[in-house]
């Protein structure tokens, strides 16, 4: 999640997985993965760049232990997909 500033100044936290792409038109307009749109005050860069550093963050493992979805205890559970009859084989 990261926070940007609305044109009327108020603040609002965004999912970054639900972005499906930026524009500068010329404030920024950022389209939600819903087709929404929100326009900011922060550049199109400086919106990537807060996306890229998130990301990051998350892959790195770098966020805290209270911004994480706990593990599951016990062992792993593996789940498989049989799909039923010959839909499962591809001939080529």
């Amino acid at each position: 999640m990261i926070k940007l500033t609305r044109l009327n100044d108020s603040v609002l936290v965004i999912n970054v997985e639900k972005i499906q792409f930026l524009q500068a038109t010329p404030d920024t307009v950022i389209t939600l993965t819903n087709q929404d749109k929100i326009l900011v005050k922060e550049p199109v860069e400086e919106v990537s760049q807060k996306i890229l550093e998130y990301q990051r963050a998350v892959y790195a493992g770098h966020l805290s232990a209270s911004r994480r979805m706990p593990l599951p205890d016990g062992p792993p559970v593996v789940h498989r997909f049989d799909p039923p009859g010959d839909l499962g084989r591809v001939a080529f």
